[in-house]
C-alpha cells in the first residue's frame, strides 16, 4: 500500500523514523518523508508561493495514498488540517500517539467513522500496532464501482450536485446506505 505519513515537524524524529522503518519492513511504501527532514526554520523561511506549493503537494499526497497515517503525540495544526481533509475524502486514516509521551487528540475522540482508527503505541508494541492498524485500514478501503447511467439520471445527479451541494457519489452512496439500513431481509 502507498501510505502518506504526516506528523508535527518539530516532534520526535526518532519515533517517526521507527514508524517509517516498520512501514517499509511490512512491505508498504511511504510516499512522503518530509516529516523526517523538514524543520520549523524551513517553514518559517518559505515564501508564500513555496507555502502554497507545499499545501497543494500535501493534498495530492493524501489523494494518491491508499492509507493516511498521522503520528499525533505532538499537537500540530497542519496535521489536524490534513487529518480532516483525509477523513472528508473518505480515506482510511490511522492516528497514532505514543502512550508514554502523549494522548489521543481531543478533537477527534468523538468522531465516528469506520475509516478512522485512533491507537496508542509504545516502543515494544509499535510494530504489532502498525501491522494490525494498516491491515484494518486496508480492509476499510473503498471499492471502486463504475456503471453506465442514462442521460436523464446523469442530468439529475448533476442537478443534485449543483443545487444541493452534494457530490454525486456521496448522494448515491447515501441512498444505498439508507436502503441497507431499511432492508430487514438484508440485516
Amino acid at each position: 500500500m502507498k501510505i502518506h505519513f504526516g506528523a508535527a515537524v518539530d516532534g520526535d524524529k526518532k519515533d517517526y523514523q521507527k514508524i517509517y522503518e516498520v512501514i517499509e519492513k511490512l512491505g508498504h511504501s511511504v510516499v512522503t518523508d518530509h516529516y523526517l527532514t523538514r524543520k520549523i526554520e524551513d517553514i518559517n523561511n518559505e515564501t508564500p508561493s513555496e507555502a502554497e506549493l507545499y499545501a497543494k503537494r500535501s493534498m495530492r499526497w493524501i489523494k494518491n495514498a491508499d492509507v493516511v497515517l498521522f503520528e499525533t503525540t505532538k499537537a500540530d495544526v497542519s496535521v489536524g488540517y490534513e487529518l480532516a481533509v483525509a477523513v472528508n475524502l473518505h480515506k482510511p486514516v490511522v492516528v497514532m500517539y505514543h502512550n508514554e509521551k502523549g494522548r489521543a487528540p481531543n478533537s477527534i475522540k468523538g468522531v465516528e467513522s469506520e475509516k478512522l482508527q485512533i491507537t496508542g503505541y509504545d516502543d515494544e508494541t509499535l510494530a504489532e500496532i502498525l501491522d494490525i492498524s494498516l491491515e484494518n485500514a486496508h480492509d476499510s478501503s473503498d471499492v471502486r464501482f463504475n456503471f453506465f447511467i442514462s442521460p436523464a439520471i446523469g442530468n439529475y445527479l448533476d442537478w443534485i450536485a449543483k443545487n444541493k451541494k452534494i457530490p454525486r457519489s456521496v448522494y448515491l452512496r447515501t441512498l444505498i446506505q439508507n436502503d441497507m439500513e431499511a432492508n430487514e431481509e438484508y440485516r
